[in-house]
């Protein structure tokens, strides 16, 4: 049953996609479809963003140590 419209669903799914829920055809409410559409787009990001991110960090880090070595008025904080 759909959280939001209350209206009963069934599973699908095949070769190409995994099993799932779904409206019954022409029946798909409007805040399910926006909740999935989000989700995707945040799979989406995570996928893409995390790798880049941990780099970024990274680098980040580095150079801030390398300039507290340097300079006595930097502290690197762990947080």
């Amino acid at each position: 049953m759909c959280p939001y419209c209350k209206v009963a669903m069934t599973v699908r799914g095949g070769k190409e996609r995994e099993s799932h829920f779904s409206h019954p055809p022409n029946l798909s409410c409007a805040e399910s479809t926006r909740v999935e559409g989000n989700y995707s787009k945040y799979k989406k990001q995570i996928k893409n963003e995390s790798p880049r991110r941990q780099l970024l960090v990274s680098m980040i880090r580095d150079e801030l140590e390398i300039s507290a070595k340097i300079h006595d008025t930097i502290q690197v904080l762990d947080g």
